[in-house]
């Protein structure tokens, strides 16, 4: 999967993957914080979504591959959406 660990993104995001087995891939299934949201198609194994649908906030985007003998691997990254322009606001603080 296209390298987003950890760092903030904005409005449309596109995950590209690649998975190898010597069996063949049968299936990418795309996670978002444990709930399936997409199964991508092999010839095109990407999926595309729009983060602005959803709070700012921390995220768990997960890939399950699955093989033809039905093994299953998972690449698992964690994502900040910032959609809202103040939660770029510098925050100030101050002791006395």
């Amino acid at each position: 999967m296209d390298h987003y660990d950890s760092q903030h993104v904005s409005g449309e995001v596109t995950f590209k993957v690649a998975a190898t087995d010597f069996t063949g891939i049968s299936e990418l299934t795309f996670f978002l914080d444990g709930q399936q949201f997409e199964v991508a198609d092999l010839k095109n194994p990407s999926f595309t979504f729009d983060s602005s649908q959803y709070s700012d906030g921390a995220y768990v985007i997960t890939v399950e591959a699955s093989d033809a003998l039905n093994n299953k691997a998972t690449f698992t990254q964690q994502l900040n959406f910032v959609n809202n322009d103040t939660a770029w606001t510098p925050i100030i603080v101050t002791t006395l």
